[in-house]
């Protein structure tokens, strides 16, 4: 896939692989993505191998694209309101930022687009683009370091992210990992995790596409990589950390060594 906005920097990239790793609300899907990490940087420390490890919290890369005075700060102030904007009261140590504006509360914000689809394709119209973008420029930061400030010739970045599918970033990663588990079994992990009640734990749910929804869009969108599903619905986390291990060493020999041996490890 063209991962890449600025075709100069592929020449000091190496070889690069983005594997993405997504899956609906409390399915598992940090804690599985943590272990993944381990187990590349486990494969990338033995001897012989020239491979660097990145990880990528898309998650977190999203929350900095509407951090105050950029772009989509404003767009989101506009578009719904100061309403949706931290006080004194909601957070004295952070509830602003080195530019005086008040930081955007995200519990007030989703407690507004968790329950209207028509305020989430607000949201997301403004965010996801910015997000885009955002992700592009952390995968080529990363990819970069690991070639010119390690050496690397090979990198893998795993990048993790929520609405991975849903955003449309999936279309710049060469491979997927996600994870599901019954809306039922999701409601019941998150008004435990959460404190919520049942209704606005549904509501969260229902605001994530199925991954049945999920699968169908990369079928169509042509995405040809390799794809991991992991259903989480009956499993412990040990069981399902297992899994992981498995799939992944099914990925790295069959999928991983093999795209990067004509460039040696």
């Amino acid at each position: 896939p063209h991962m890449l906005k600025r075709s100069s920097l592929r020449s000091v990239m190496g070889n690069v692989t983005v594997l993405g790793f997504t899956g609906g609300i409390a399915s598992g899907k940090s804690s599985r993505c943590k272990h993944l990490v381990k187990l590349a940087q486990h494969k990338s420390q033995q001897p012989g191998v020239s491979l660097g490890v990145e990880y990528i919290n898309g998650d977190v890369v999203g929350h900095t694209v509407y951090e105050p005075g950029k772009e989509a700060y404003h767009a989101l102030v506009k578009k719904f309101g100061d309403s949706i904007l931290m006080s004194n009261q909601d957070d004295s140590s952070s509830s602003t930022s080195s530019s005086s504006l008040p930081l955007i509360n995200r519990r007030a914000l989703g407690s507004i687009v968790f329950k209207d689809a028509d305020r989430m394709r607000d949201l997301t119209s403004i965010v996801w683009p910015a997000l885009d973008e955002a992700l592009l420029e952390e995968v080529e930061t990363r990819s970069i370091e690991s070639t010119v400030k390690h050496g690397n010739r090979n990198t893998l970045i795993i990048l993790e992210a929520a609405v991975l599918i849903e955003q449309g970033f999936v279309k710049h990663c060469h491979d997927l990992f996600l994870t599901s588990c019954s809306a039922e079994e999701a409601v019941r992990r998150i008004a435990k995790r959460d404190g919520l009640e049942e209704e606005a734990a549904l509501q969260r749910v229902r605001s994530q596409k199925s991954i049945e929804d999920r699968l169908a869009f990369l079928q169509t969108s042509g995405f040809s990589g390799y794809i991991r599903h992991f259903d989480t619905t009956h499993c412990t986390l040990e069981e399902g950390l297992k899994e992981v291990s498995s799939a992944f060493d099914e990925y790295w020999n069959g999928i991983l060594r093999p795209r990067v041996r004509e460039t040696g490890f």
